[in-house]
Formats: C-alpha cells, structure tokens, sequence
C-alpha cells in the first residue's frame, strides 16, 4: 500500500523537473543573437584534436606512434610547447613533452602528422 501512494509523488517530483528543464532550454533571443551554447558549439568545431592514428612495436620491442592533428583548429605554440603525451603501458605511465616528440610543430596544424618512438 506505501508503494501504491509514493508513486504519484516521484512521477510529480520527476515530471516537475522535466518541465522546468524544458523550461530553462527556450531562451529568447534577439534577432541577429547567436545564444552562448551555440557560440561553444561554434568555436568546439574548430578545435584541435590529437588521435593516436596508429601504433606499433619495434624490432626492439619499443613503442611507437602516429599522431595527428584530426581536428579544424591549430594548436598555439604555447599550449604546444607545455602540453604532454601520456602513454601507459602496464603499470608504467610515461609523460612525454609534445615539444620533443614534435619540434618541427607538425601537429600545430590541422591534419598535421608525426610518428615518434617512445
């Protein structure tokens, strides 16, 4: 019997924030307005975005990898000269300075590619 009441209660909690979620999505906007969200969208799309493109092992048993730049954007040369590349193998991590891995700044570039030997 407690089931039977409680039910009604969680459908009008849930609904209620269903409804007031709904409610908070239809901004209104001026003509020629371009909303927040849409503008992060805008500027995400022209982001860098470096994927594995591929990776294999040496004779020696050393790893190597493929990277590239999948994304529209370029990275700074800041954020490149700072940034890291982690790989994990086991139980061991090892950082490795995109500067060094890329010092001819391929990867800054959109469709940039360099392979490495860690």
């Amino acid at each position: 019997m407690k089931k039977v009441t409680m039910m009604p209660i969680i459908m009008f909690i849930v609904l209620s924030f269903f409804s007031l979620s709904l409610a908070l999505e239809k901004v209104q906007t001026k003509p020629g307005q371009v909303p927040a969200g849409q503008l992060e969208k805008a500027k995400l799309l022209e982001l860098p975005d470096l994927v594995v493109d591929s990776i294999w092992l040496d004779s020696q048993c050393h790893i190597n990898l493929k990277l590239k730049n999948s994304g529209k954007g370029s990275i700074s040369d800041r954020e490149h000269r700072e940034s890291v590349v982690r790989v994990q193998f086991g139980s061991e991590i090892k950082d490795l300075l995109l500067g060094r891995i890329d010092p001819n700044g391929a990867l800054k570039k959109a469709g940039g590619l360099v392979s490495f030997n860690t």
